[in-house]
């Protein structure tokens, strides 16, 4: 079987049939294209150890994925280090946003679930702020993080939230559709 084919099933098996391993064929392909530089045959191995928890490996896969340019893999990178270090994750998740994929929708939610978490709720409501120039915010969420914040917190929120979207090229191109 071709890595690409294994490729498709590990997305498949992430959002439809948690469980389902490579098989060893599967396996073989993907070492090779990964070795040879394919992000997404990275992201397939990762994918594959997470299920057997050989978390060192899988971490080590989704971050040679990452870095060459799986928002996926920077996104699995993110939720893998959300609890032992929420500023790293945040880098991590950050990273995912700025790339317009699937993942860019759950990044920008879990940036301002992070915010929330470390007690900022200015940063919270830029990233909803972000979120919501997306066409993505929860009312009730953002009327909450707006209520949390003062006329000051949030005038800097929206400033931060403005520059964020131009820097990360959302305004000449726009946000991805889910």
């Amino acid at each position: 079987m071709a890595c690409s084919d294994a490729i498709a099933r590990t997305r498949a098996v992430a959002g439809d049939a948690p469980g389902r391993r490579l098989t060893a064929a599967e396996t073989t392909a993907c070492r090779s294209a990964a070795e040879q530089g394919s992000p997404a045959a990275s992201y397939a191995l990762g994918l594959d150890l997470l299920l057997s928890e050989e978390f060192d490996q899988a971490r080590e896969q989704f971050r040679m994925a990452a870095e060459r340019g799986s928002a996926e893999a920077e996104y699995v990178l993110g939720m893998m280090v959300f609890n032992e270090d929420p500023a790293r994750a945040a880098e991590h998740i950050e990273r995912a946003a700025r790339k317009p994929t699937a993942v860019t929708r759950i990044s920008l939610s879990q940036l301002a679930s992070l915010a929330e978490r470390q007690a900022d709720p200015e940063t919270a409501l830029a990233w909803t702020y972000v979120q919501d120039a997306a066409g993505w915010a929860d009312a009730g969420e953002l009327a909450g993080r707006e209520a949390a914040c003062d006329p000051a917190q949030r005038e800097r929120a929206r400033r931060r939230a403005d520059a964020w979207i131009r820097d990360a090229g959302y305004a000449e191109r726009g946000f991805p559709t889910p």
